[in-house]
């Protein structure tokens, strides 16, 4: 019996410490606020400064097809004028966010469903003689790579 109760400290006693460092490791992997989330549709709950963050870190190319212009087109009914704080252009002046709407050549989707890679490294290579910090095409390729890969 002795040998049993020993079993069961020692089963208790590592269900106990994994269980506080389940704890642990969530409570600090959730410690930062959420900004936003995929709900939000009131763009007064985004705080300006971290819009301003992201206008600062990120110049973007975005690709896509006739279906993923409703991205541009959104941005450009909140765009405003120069200076406003949803201001955007291709070289992201007057402290506005450095935005391209341009793509790589071809179908990112077709011949071989992984031309898409080369095409992308290219552009963001090369794109508009500056560095491109993130570059977003449309969500199917995105699918498209998960399924290849």
């Amino acid at each position: 019996m002795t040998r049993n109760r020993r079993i069961f400290a020692h089963i208790l006693s590592s269900l106990m410490i994994n269980l506080w460092f389940l704890l642990f490791t969530h409570a600090l992997a959730f410690s930062q606020p959420i900004i936003i989330d995929h709900t939000c549709t009131d763009l007064t709950n985004v705080p300006e400064y971290w819009i301003n963050k992201a206008k600062a870190m990120f110049r973007i190319s975005y690709g896509h097809t006739s279906h993923g212009s409703q991205i541009e087109t959104g941005m450009n009914l909140l765009k405003g004028q120069a200076g406003s704080l949803y201001w955007f252009d291709r070289n992201g002046t007057d402290s506005g966010l450095s935005f391209h709407d341009c793509k790589p050549s071809g179908d990112l989707g077709n011949p071989d469903r992984v031309t898409w890679a080369s095409r992308t490294r290219v552009l963001s290579t090369f794109l508009c003689e500056f560095l491109i910090g993130q570059f977003f095409e449309e969500w199917q390729v995105v699918i498209h790579f998960s399924y290849w890969v």
